[in-house]
């Protein structure tokens, strides 16, 4: 089973797909084939502007993991260097995020 949900990161205007799922091969219709060659608990894709993160139900913990992936992706994105020392900008990204995903997560009952 898989819930998933579309988001856009506001001010950054990055589309996030998250994916809750049970099994591995579960994601078989949602990720491309070359993410299959390893099994994970989670993984993020990204591809200029949007992304995706994918999410084993029961490894609560794999949101914190991925959360910080996607905050690079979205700095990359929009040409950002996080500054030394500073990281409260990246804080409260990683913090929406986890919150976006965590939801998903919460809704997501096999």
């Amino acid at each position: 089973m898989v819930t998933k949900k579309n988001v856009i990161i506001p001010i950054y205007g990055y589309a996030l797909t998250i994916i809750i799922f049970d099994n591995w091969e579960d994601l078989k219709n949602h990720v491309p084939d070359h993410v299959f060659e390893s099994s994970s608990l989670g993984v993020v894709l990204n591809d200029f502007g949007r992304g995706l993160v994918a999410i084993q139900y029961g490894a609560e913990s794999t949101i914190a993991h991925e959360s910080l992936h996607i905050v690079e992706n979205i700095w990359r994105y929009i040409g950002y260097d996080s500054i030394e020392g500073n990281n409260e900008v990246g804080a409260y990204l990683l913090t929406y995020i986890f919150e976006q995903i965590k939801k998903v997560y919460d809704k997501h009952r096999p």
